[in-house]
């Protein structure tokens, strides 16, 4: 039987939470009647290694010049926002506008500041040692760059807090006046190495990070309490949300729902059955997941391996159109990028590779899952907003759906239960198939499950 059919295992009851974030618990027998099937997100799922990706970055001079002035252009993006914040409403990862370009300020004072704030950027004597290390590296993993720009925020912040009091907008805050410190001993301990080692590297990056951070968060405390999470989030930590946006953005959000090419492990009725007192929903094998909708989603078979798909940043920016890629990535003034990997943007083989490297991140899982033999059906909105949980919420086609296996615990009522709903969906669709409904079993010899088929006839 296992090779005729996907399994997908449920819970008697769960939980959620609707687009106001109120709590709604919801029984499978509900689920069922409704035929539905909830997409997740990898952070929902429970394999926290689900589809790791490790981006780096890559590049010449050119790149990373234009890498920080996209730094400074996100941050300012924030921080001209933050009277807007208030008290009720959270700074978050997805106010980390990645795609975002100057031209996107619309209000023209805005875009001045932009201009003067930028230009106070690119003549920082601090920011000037970051650039230079960063050229030195030539190559940066995900925690030495998220070390090395947690050294130099207080520097974006102060050039930000200069240009803000010294504008229109001023009246509109209370915001730190930064203090910097010369970082040249930093760039002396780089240029100094005859070989560079990126484990101490990131040793200096700790203890100078959070003692830069301790000394702002005492100097400012009169100007804004440490309970604003927002100011000390945006004007300290602005550089964490930064690495996970840039994560993000590389490839679009995708939402999966799992099955297993077998019935019979007794720990995945554990995990996901409610201790062997939910049920088994036996899908017919295909290549495609029909929904009522008419949209088919594919099934795809799990990759199990122990390695994460790695990606260069200034490689993948397929999100992008090609002029925003090469204005404000490969152009600067007059220079452009010479990095020999930058040239494939415009080809049939960077799409290729790109869409199969996005594959392979929706569907790879740790070797310690192996045992479960998953496949899914994965969805993806490409790059638009996120999705929330109740609009994720598809409904399958009946017709997919050929049984439904009871647990060893599961109650009579619940059974009693799914059988009725079962038996409303047929005449409602005036199904006269034999819908087959099975009683899961411990098969002590080979210590697994297995299962006999109940005698129920829905159509007698």
């Amino acid at each position: 039987m296992d090779n005729e059919y996907f399994y997908r295992f449920r819970p008697i009851e769960f939980r959620y939470e609707d687009k106001d974030g109120k709590p709604i618990k919801k029984c499978v027998s509900e689920e069922l009647r409704n035929q539905e099937i909830a997409l997740c997100t990898v952070s929902e799922n429970n394999d926290p290694m689900d589809g790791l990706m490790s981006i780096y970055w890559e590049g010449d001079a050119v790149l990373w010049k234009n890498l920080i002035k996209h730094y400074a252009l996100c941050l300012f993006d924030n921080l001209i926002k933050l009277p807007l914040y208030g008290n009720d409403v959270s700074f978050s990862i997805t106010d980390v506008k990645i795609s975002l370009t100057p031209e996107d300020f619309r209000n023209v004072e805005i875009k001045n500041l932009f201009e003067t704030y930028l230009a106070n950027v690119l003549t920082n004597k601090n920011i000037n040692f970051l650039k230079d290390i960063l050229i030195k590296l030539h190559k940066v993993n995900q925690s030495t760059m998220k070390g090395l720009l947690g050294i130099f925020q207080e520097d974006f912040s102060y050039e930000f807090s200069k240009v803000i009091y010294q504008s229109e907008f001023s009246k509109f805050y209370r915001f730190p006046k930064f203090k910097t410190k010369d970082k040249s001993s930093i760039f002396y301990f780089l240029e100094n190495e005859d070989e560079l080692n990126l484990e101490s590297i990131s040793n200096v990056i700790g203890n100078i990070e959070m003692s830069s951070i301790l000394i702002q968060r005492k100097e400012n405390k009169e100007v804004i309490p440490i309970s604003k999470e927002n100011y000390i989030n945006i004007t300290l930590l602005f550089h964490n949300y930064y690495i996970k946006a840039c994560n993000r953005f590389v490839f679009p959000i995708h939402y999966l729902a799992s099955f297993s090419k077998h019935y019979s492990n007794i720990t995945m009725w554990g995990h996901y059955a409610s201790g062997h007192r939910g049920i088994c929903l036996v899908f017919k094998k295909d290549k495609h997941l029909k929904l009522t909708t008419r949209q088919k989603l594919p099934f795809k078979e799990v990759i199990y391996e122990d390695k994460a798909i790695e990606m260069n940043f200034f490689t993948s920016l397929a999100a992008l159109s090609l002029y925003k890629i090469d204005k404000y990535w490969l152009e600067d003034g007059n220079s452009f990028s010479k990095y020999e990997g930058i040239s494939v943007y415009d080809s049939d083989s960077f799409r290729d590779d790109y869409w199969s490297r996005f594959n392979r991140k929706t569907q790879t899982k740790t070797e310690s899952w192996s045992s479960e033999q998953e496949v899914r059906v994965v969805f993806s909105n490409h790059w638009g907003p996120e999705i929330e949980y109740a609009a994720r919420i598809k409904q399958y086609d009946f017709d997919c759906l050929d049984g439904i296996i009871f647990g060893i615990k599961t109650p009579d009522k619940v059974k009693i239960d799914i059988i009725s709903v079962v038996e409303n969906i047929l005449k409602e669709r005036r199904d006269t198939r034999n819908f087959n409904f099975y009683q899961a079993e411990i098969d002590l010899e080979k210590y697994k499950m297995k299962y006999f088929k109940l005698n129920i006839s829905l159509n007698d």
